[in-house]
This record gives C-alpha cells, structure tokens and sequence, in this order.
C-alpha cells in the first residue's frame, strides 16, 4: 500500500507538500531577506535596520564605526562585503561537509571492520554509514562552533566585554549584556567573524536538511527550528545583540556534541559488556546535559531573566539616567513613567534588585525603539524552549512497538514486558475506537518508560544480550521512519 502525506512507515518520511511548500518559501525568504538587508545599508527594512552612522558612536580610539543596515556599530565589513562574506562562506561549507563525509566513512570504514568486528562490522550497512557521515559532520560543526564560542567567553582577553562580565553571564548576571546599551556596544572581530559563520552553517544547514538530507519523523519540527534559529541570528546581529546571541549558541552547541556522540556510539553498537557501557554513559551524560543547560540555564537564566526582564529593565534604566540616540530623540516622558522606577535623570530603581515592574512596562511601553525585535527575538526564544520540553519527551518515550523479529532476538525485553503491555484484553477494532486508541496511546504514561529501561538493564540486566540497548533505543535515537531496510 503506497505511504500517505506524513506517513511514518519503514521507508524516509513524506511530509504533507503544502506544509512543505510553506516552509520551503519561508526559508527562501529568509535567505533573500538577510542577503538584502547586509548589502542594502540605509535602505534595509526598518526590522533589521540600526542608525545610519553618526558621529557620537565611536570607539575608545576615535574610529567611526559602521553601522548601517543590518550590519551592527563596530563592524570589521562594509555592507556589501558582508553579504559577500556570507555567500562565500556558504559556498565554502559544503565543500568542508563533503570533505568530514568522506574522512569519516574511510575512518569508519576501518575501525568497524577490524575493532568492532565482535558486534558484527555494524558499518558494513549502506544505510547505516549513511547515517554515521551525517552525524559526524554534524558532530564536527558543533565542536569547532563550541570551541570558537569557548575562545570568546572564557578565552579572549580583549574587548570592552570583559572576561569577568562573560563569565557571569551564565549565573544570572545579565547587565553586561545590555551595557553599554547595543546601539552602541563595541564587540571584538572575533564575534563579528563568529556570527557570520554561524548564520552560514544554519543556511547551508536547512537547505541540506530540505534538499540532501533523508527525512524523518520530526522533519517538519527540525525545518521549523531551522527557520526560528536564522531568524534568531540574523535579528540579534541586526540589531547588535551578539553577546546574549553568544551565550545561547554556546549552550545550544555545546548540548548538542553530547548529542551527537550518542548517537554515532548507537550507530556502532558500543552497548553492553562488549561495548564497554558506552552507549549507557554517554546516555547519562546527554541527559544531565541538557537538563541543564536546555531546561535550565537557558529558559530560566537567559530566556526569562536575561531577554523578557532583563533587557527592558537594562534598557529602562539607561533611558532614565540619561541615553539618547541621536536618531531616536528622548522617549517620551508617558512612556517613561511607570510605578516606583522614578523620573527622567533619577531613576529609584536599581538594576537587578528585583524592584522593577515588568508587567507595568510591557503594558504601558509595549513597543520600544530602544529594543528592535524584542517580541520577535522573546517568542522565537520561548518557542525554542518548548521544543526542548518536546524533543525531551520524546528521548524519554519507549518505542510503541518492535518488530517480531527483533523481538525475538531481545530476550532481555521480557523482563519488563508487563510494563508495556496493556492491562486488559484489547476490544474489538473499529475506525472510531482505532482513532480514540491511537490518540490516547500518544499521551499514555506507560510509553513513557526508556529512561529507566536503560538504568534498569545498565545495573541489572546487561549480561542478557548485548543488542538489547541498542534495538530498544534505535527508534528513539534515529526517527521510526529508520528501521532498517533490505541492502541492495
């Protein structure tokens, strides 16, 4: 029977054309739009336009920055040639992608067929190498990007950014990442250099996930993050917010190695005695990982406190003792006037006290020229956590169901078998209680069991089979829609 739109059965996944067509013009768009506001200057739209040059932005040595268009104060590139640059690193990756493709399936090639012959050469499958390149790739972009972005935060020891103020980002000291106020922040080449790098690895990135790719069930989910994630990285360099946009590539980067290294260790079956509990160490760690830094640090320290309070309360503060963009003139004093924060040139409210009101700011000043794109940036970021909570949901979920003939060869899966079995004798199928069946089992707790299946065989169960781990985790890990299929 031929698959339907959004079908996820043995073979790559369809998504639904409209769906599709939808996000393949919003990427277009995207791409055409960052091209045109880095190389428009003064004519980019007024969303991803900053001052035209003035003569009161300068630096400490009397230098005239740049700052039109997209492309922030203090620029190292003309507009022009930052569009260039960013076409050409464009160009440039996928050569570098194919070259990381290459290298590993040679390397990989070797290493399964003489150290891993004992759990059977598991990169001996077309389908399987396939998927081992594009993990490695992936693993090589997220560890060159998390070093550049340890350089910059702990490393680099120049800049008006000091390293003290870098380092307590992460512990919820966030006034350095609005001070001085981002029409006028000075930052080093380095992240001038880092964001243009990053905003081609995730065009190069979504086009591959489009184009080349093979799909999975979570493509129209990953497509969409792709979108978010341009967005995010074309508006904060816009707009000169490279030091919150920094922190959270680091702690998107730095999660996503754990990430990747789980995944490569499953595609070489290193679980159990004969893997050496890899697979099972480097779930742990993954889990910690981003518990922490995906469901922590990132929605509760920068999301929340960093960007929706952070920035306008900053941001209020520099207004009320006294900044003025040349460009901008003085906010008016209604929109200045809120509750216990006090009046223009004395302000009654200090910076990370506790004492300023949100709420009262948001309703009375709901859009600031001081903060472009600060509901645009605030909703994309908060999107961003949501999909965390889901994709850690899903990491959680056993898988609904095993194939007879991996069942038979996981011995070790009938020691829990009561756990995921239902309670009472199914009834008699129809369209209807099919339908009710299926949306309720989405939502069943008992699916919910992978986590401690892993800790439950890691500890007890593990001299029962090594390719328990690996068979029970395969659809969690690589998408349902990648079982394993025929060779030619």
């Amino acid at each position: 029977m031929p698959k339907k739109e959004g079908q996820e059965g043995s073979g790559a996944f369809v998504p639904s054309p409209a769906a599709n067509a939808v996000l393949t013009a919003l990427f277009g768009a995207e791409v055409v739009g960052a091209l045109y506001a880095l190389s428009a200057g003064a004519r980019a739209p007024a969303l991803l336009r900053l001052a035209t040059p003035c003569a009161r932005h300068r630096e400490p040595t009397g230098a005239r920055p740049r700052c039109a268009g997209a492309v922030p104060p203090f620029s190292p590139l003309e507009p022009k040639m930052c569009a260039a640059a960013l076409v050409a690193a464009c160009l440039l990756i996928f050569p570098l992608i194919n070259l990381v493709k290459m290298t590993s399936a040679r390397f990989g090639r070797a290493f399964s067929r003489t150290a891993l012959a004992r759990v059977g050469d598991p990169l001996s499958k077309r389908k399987t190498m396939h998927k081992f390149q594009d993990q490695m790739w992936q693993l090589f972009i997220h560890g060159s990007m998390t070093a550049f972005e340890l350089y910059i935060l702990f490393v680099e020891d120049r800049g008006a950014w000091t390293k003290e103020e870098r380092a307590g980002v992460l512990n919820n000291e966030f006034v350095s990442l609005w001070t001085p106020h981002p029409y006028s922040q000075p930052n080093n080449t380095s992240l001038h250099l880092f964001y243009l790098v990053q905003l081609a690895i995730w065009i190069d990135t979504c086009f591959s996930h489009r184009f080349i790719e093979e799909r999975h069930k979570d493509y129209v989910m990953m497509y969409v993050h792709h979108l978010v994630t341009i967005l995010l990285v074309l508006g904060s360099y816009a707009n000169n917010y490279l030091r919150v946009g920094v922190v959270i590539l680091f702690l998107h980067d730095s999660s996503d190695v754990f990430l990747d290294l789980l995944k490569i260790f499953n595609y070489l079956k290193l679980e159990g005695r004969r893997g050496c509990f890899i697979i099972e160490f480097a779930f742990l760690a993954n889990l910690l990982v981003w518990a922490y830094t995906r469901l922590y640090i990132f929605p509760v320290r920068i999301v929340w406190t960093g960007v929706w309070r952070g920035s306008r309360e900053v941001v209020m503060h520099q207004l009320l003792s006294g900044y003025t963009h040349p460009d901008y003139g003085p906010v008016p004093e209604e929109q200045l006037w809120l509750k216990g924060v006090g009046r223009r040139g004395r302000p009654s409210f200090a910076v990370g006290d506790g004492d300023f009101p949100l709420w009262d700011d948001m309703w009375r000043n709901p859009t600031n020229p001081y903060l472009n794109m600060y509901w645009a940036c605030s909703i994309s970021l908060t999107v961003l956590c949501i999909m965390h909570v889901i994709w850690c949901a899903r990491a959680a979920r056993a898988p609904r169901a095993f194939p007879r003939a991996r069942r038979a060869r996981a011995p070790a899966l009938a020691v829990l078998a009561p756990l995921a079995t239902p309670l009472a004798p199914a009834a008699p199928r129809t369209r209807r209680t099919a339908a009710r069946g299926e949306s309720a089992a989405a939502w069943d707790p008992r699916r919910y069991l992978m986590f401690w299946r892993i800790l439950y065989r890691m500890c007890f169960v593990t001299g029962l089979g090594d390719t328990v781990l690996h068979e029970a985790g395969a659809d969690v890990y690589e998408g349902e829609s990648d079982n394993e299929e025929k060779e030619d």
